[in-house]
């Protein structure tokens, strides 16, 4: 079964990732000094980047749910980038357009490596005009672990494959490029689903920072029971120092927080 994002757009697990991404997005841009180079950012599965929100979307349980109850949060990032409403028919945009959005709006110069092997991925964004100036978008129809394989250097690395049809296999290769960017001591984050298969062999290498959710749903056929954010570098420092934060967004939508320690030091 196929992965629908514009369907799924704003779901809950939207919601955790992009607020974790933008946590630490937002901690090392302040952590660099103004004559720095460009901000350097790889995403290996990066999607259309704007997503309508259906009717019928799973963005009434997540985003929606989400904006009138956390009013202590207001001021962070995610919630900058979404304002105040959201309707069906409102545009969500996906994590790469959050990234290059907010280095945008703060005038940071910045190049992004984005890759997808959809044909209708490359498509939209070869005719993509939404990009503030300051920032540099170079896209790739291709594999995105590939990609990860070359010789780099980024500030910033999101992996978010989308676990289906085979999430056996994205758990794999998620691992394996989590070792190899940990080895190069490349600052990294990997959403990952909790799926009732997954529990127990997930061996990745990174902090790994989980929303436990309310409620189970649907990645194909598998049950969702939750959803993860796997950091490594300073990402894992960034998100250690708002665990407070994390931890109210959960309570906020009635979900439980948890913090599992980098499972390549047991």
């Amino acid at each position: 079964m196929a992965y629908h994002h514009a369907r799924k757009a704003g779901n809950l697990a939207d919601v955790w990732k992009h607020f974790t991404l933008l946590t630490v997005l937002a901690d090392l841009v302040a952590d660099r000094d103004a004559a720095a180079p460009s901000f350097a950012y790889l995403e290996t599965h990066c999607g259309e980047g704007l997503y309508e929100l259906a009717p019928d979307g799973e963005w009434r349980n997540g985003v929606a749910r989400v904006l009138p109850v956390c009013k202590e949060l207001a001021d962070h990032p995610y919630f900058e980038a979404l304002g105040s409403h959201l309707a069906a028919g409102s545009v969500y945009r996906g994590s790469w357009l959050l990234v290059a959005d907010y280095l945008g709006r703060r005038r940071h110069r910045a190049s992004l490596s984005l890759h997808d092997t959809d044909p209708a991925v490359a498509r939209r964004l070869q005719l993509f005009s939404g990009i503030p100036h300051t920032q540099r978008l170079r896209f790739r129809c291709g594999d995105g672990y590939a990609a990860l394989r070359r010789c780099g250097s980024w500030d910033l690395v999101f992996i978010d494959p989308p676990y289906s049809p085979d999430a056996a296999l994205d758990y794999r290769r998620v691992a394996v490029a989590s070792r190899s960017l940990a080895s190069r001591h490349i600052t990294f984050l990997a959403w990952y689903p909790l799926l009732e298969s997954s529990h127990g062999w997930f061996t990745a290498t990174g902090v790994r920072y989980e929303l436990l959710m309310p409620r189970v749903g649907q990645l194909g056929r598998q049950s969702l029971t939750g959803c993860g954010m796997l950091a490594g570098g300073r990402a894992a420092r960034s998100l250690a120092g708002h665990r407070g934060a994390l931890a109210a967004l959960a309570t906020h939508v009635g979900a439980r927080f948890r913090v599992r320690p980098d499972a390549s030091d047991s």
